[in-house]
């Protein structure tokens, strides 16, 4: 069966012994559900043919993993469709129909195994730590001269309220590849010094982001860690201006 699917997030390139390196692809169907299709072979995703905003259609293989989004695809039927879906209105509209909150999200997880949801976040701050190599989850990013993915030597973590009526801190990993591409560009460009690269790095993904934007975020349970959640794509639509928002554009 063929499906289409609006490309909401690309999380990083994970080693699998079953898959070797992939991709975690997820977003929101053309009949509204959520899903998360896999494997993408790391050798497909760095052709750079998957781009956020657009739609992308596949055959269907079958159900994935535990987690109800998650399906397989045939990977030799993924094509991409031209057309790209504007941030400030049609994606900034899909991702507050599907607004919740992380303890309604790990709720449905103990229901049905709801494993992708997204969250209007009050952002706090960003901590960038070191990545160290017994972490369980490493972090990686596609370098296109290399045939297999380098890994980060930080992790980015927002703290974040996800409601104005939410009392907890909440702590979660960013593992969007936008976040982990700009990290290697900045870099690279400031010849590893980290004094210089990881300030600008907050700037934009802190500073630009809560001055600027009118983020959500997707989030994300992995396979071997059960009602944890990540977040595996933001997405910023602009901050609405005071005019726009009492009507007076």
């Amino acid at each position: 069966m063929k499906e289409r699917l609006l490309l909401l997030a690309m999380a990083y390139p994970e080693a699998s012994r079953k898959y070797g390196h992939s991709v975690c692809i997820a977003g929101i169907t053309d009949k509204g559900e959520f899903r998360r299709i896999y494997p993408i072979p790391y050798e497909i995703w760095r052709r750079g043919i998957f781009h956020k905003r657009r739609f992308i259609e596949y055959e269907l293989r079958g159900k994935g993993d535990y987690r109800k989004e998650s399906y397989k695809v045939y990977t030799n039927t993924i094509r991409t469709l031209k057309g790209e879906m504007d941030y400030n209105t049609e994606i900034r509209d899909i991702c507050q129909r599907n607004s919740s909150s992380v303890e309604e999200l790990s709720s449905a997880f103990d229901e049905d195994r709801t494993s992708i949801g997204i969250v209007k976040p009050k952002i706090l701050d960003l901590k960038i730590v070191d990545n160290i190599p017994e972490d369980t989850t490493i972090q990686t990013l596609l370098v296109p001269e290399s045939e297999t993915p380098e890994r980060l030597d930080h992790k980015f973590i927002y703290h974040f309220k996800c409601s104005d009526t939410c009392d907890t801190i909440h702590k979660m990993m960013i593992l969007d590849t936008e976040a982990g591409q700009l990290y290697r560009n900045l870099k690279m460009q400031m010849q590893n010094r980290e004094m210089a690269f990881i300030p600008k790095f907050k700037e934009k993904f802190f500073t630009w982001m809560i001055k600027t934007r009118d983020p959500f975020f997707m989030l994300g349970t992995h396979a071997y860690h059960p009602n944890h959640w990540m977040i595996i794509s933001v997405l910023y639509p602009e901050k609405r201006s005071q005019k726009t928002l009492f009507g007076f554009q």
